[in-house]
């Protein structure tokens, strides 16, 4: 038996999923008086992404009471105030005296607000009195959305007045949490696919429509939250786009190559290259398209044969969602081994997520919690046949002189975020997310591994509830142990 997790727990795991997801304030106005919505760019878990500007003075006229604090700006010239501490907002603010650093403060305050009231009234807006059969079926998937965030708001809510409850009572709130997320995924997948099919029909009459997709285009592949966009982002890269700067072609293109788009990200990246806007590291990265793309012909020549195997299923139920992994036991034997034996041994329930890095890898299974750990003993797999893409997984490994030591298996494994070829060589993929990939991208992202992290670190990371095994072949699993003592 596995312990279980307090309500209260979940419950703050629920609200931090919520607090990820922007849109849903958009969505579901009432949001903002539940939990405190913080305007764009105050959320300390969100990064400086390029922001989409909503208050820029090119729109309709928006009204509301401003309130005693009006539009002053008396004694401090706040004209380019951005939403953002640029080095320029340093600087000015470096040479203010303290009353003008107060009023400056106060004047930044108002201009976030007036954004966030711009924001409020425009994103997703259709044109006044639009009849038409794309602009009916992006009205219905906004509202579909809508009843889905709303549904989640209430759960929400439910599991904040839920205090002590049987385990019982808590297998049914789990799995009605779980079904909810997973229904609010789906429903703003849709909702992104019907607005990128009515921007691209025509981008001068929808341009609200593409401001709304620029923002959260951008939003959610800083955060590796691909997987709502398979059949958007190749539609918005099918034409030329008013919103495609630079930012919007660098989050369009490692879209598509999450997604295995390799073609349609390379009309892009040609671009970007030429114009050197890109980081080194970047560059080289989408540099080898043709490469993944090769490898990517390949392993969909393996995915065929997957179906017409009894790959083994493993399922896990975390803080933020449940996702399900198939194992290639074929092409990873011992790997396969070790994890259904140890899922079966309740080894990785409490486990967290103690390694979650942008655009790299998702870690989990160390008895630590810091990189450290394992399950008392290792195993041998050397790499195979299969490649790293998105949603493979691959086994942790120690190193010996500098290089993975392939004896060095044990607990600890690994969820690629993008296609990631050089660990091709020598790390072994064992299987691959075939269910629940979106959960992963709202984990916390942290590396304990990381001593100076660790230290400064005061939020828990997410954790697996449980494990289970969902299928197996007809016959024991038990790793082979090349060093230490098998796990009880």
């Amino acid at each position: 038996m596995h312990r279980r997790i307090p309500s209260n727990i979940l419950f703050t795991y629920c609200v931090a999923t919520w607090l990820t997801f922007p849109w849903l304030a958009i969505a579901f106005p009432p949001c903002n008086n539940l939990l405190g919505q913080e305007p764009p760019g105050k959320n300390p878990n969100i990064s400086a992404t390029p922001m989409v500007v909503w208050n820029d003075g090119k729109l309709p006229g928006h009204h509301h009471e401003h309130g005693e604090d009006g539009h002053r700006h008396d004694a401090v010239d706040i004209s380019g105030i951005s939403l953002v501490d640029t080095p320029e907002d340093k600087r000015r603010k470096a040479s203010m005296t303290p009353e003008q650093r107060k009023e400056y403060d106060r004047q930044r305050a108002i201009v976030e607000r007036e954004e966030a009231l711009a924001r409020d009234a425009y994103f997703s807006k259709l044109p006044d009195g639009d009849t038409s059969e794309l602009a009916k079926e992006f009205s219905s998937a906004f509202a579909a959305f809508r009843n889905a965030t709303k549904e989640l708001v209430v759960t929400i809510q439910k599991f904040a007045v839920s205090g002590e409850t049987t385990d019982k009572e808590l297998d049914v709130m789990q799995a009605h949490w779980l079904s909810v997320v997973a229904n609010c995924n789906k429903a703003k997948a849709t909702w992104v696919t019907k607005a990128a099919t009515l921007y691209v029909s025509d981008p001068d009459k929808y341009g609200l429509i593409g401001k709304s997709l620029k923002e959260m285009l951008l939003f959610d592949a800083e955060r590796d939250r691909f997987d709502g966009w398979h059949d958007a982002a190749p539609r918005l890269a099918s034409v030329d786009l008013p919103i495609a700067d630079d930012n919007f072609a660098i989050a369009l293109a490692m879209t598509c190559v999450a997604n295995n788009e390799y073609e349609v990200a390379q009309t892009y990246v040609e671009g970007l290259i030429k114009k050197g806007v890109l980081p080194e590291q970047q560059q080289s990265y989408l540099g080898q398209l043709s490469l993944l793309q090769e490898s990517w012909e390949k392993e969909k020549e393996f995915r065929e044969s997957d179906l017409a195997r009894s790959n083994p299923k493993v399922e896990f139920i975390t803080s933020k969602g449940r996702f399900v992994i198939e194992l290639f036991e074929d092409d990873a034997p011992e790997a396969t081994k070790n994890i259904i034996y140890l899922v079966e041994k309740g080894f990785y329930n409490r486990k967290s997520f103690f390694r979650v890095e942008q655009h790299s890898v998702i870690q989990t299974g160390c008895e630590k919690g810091d990189g450290t750990g394992d399950a008392g003993y290792t195993f041998r797999e050397l790499a195979n046949k299969r490649k790293h893409f998105r949603g493979s997984c691959g086994i942790a490994l120690g190193s010996v002189k500098g290089a993975a030591d392939p004896d060095s298996g044990s607990s600890q494994f690994y969820i690629a975020s993008l296609p990631l070829n050089h660990l091709d060589a020598d790390y072994a993929v064992f299987g691959r997310v075939v269910e629940g990939m979106e959960t992963l991208g709202f984990l916390r992202r942290l590396n304990l591994a990381k001593e100076e992290e660790r230290k400064e670190n005061k939020t828990p990371p997410d954790f697996i509830i449980r494990a289970k095994v969902l299928n197996k072949r007809d016959h024991d699993y038990v790793p082979t142990v090349v060093r230490g003592k098998l796990y009880r």
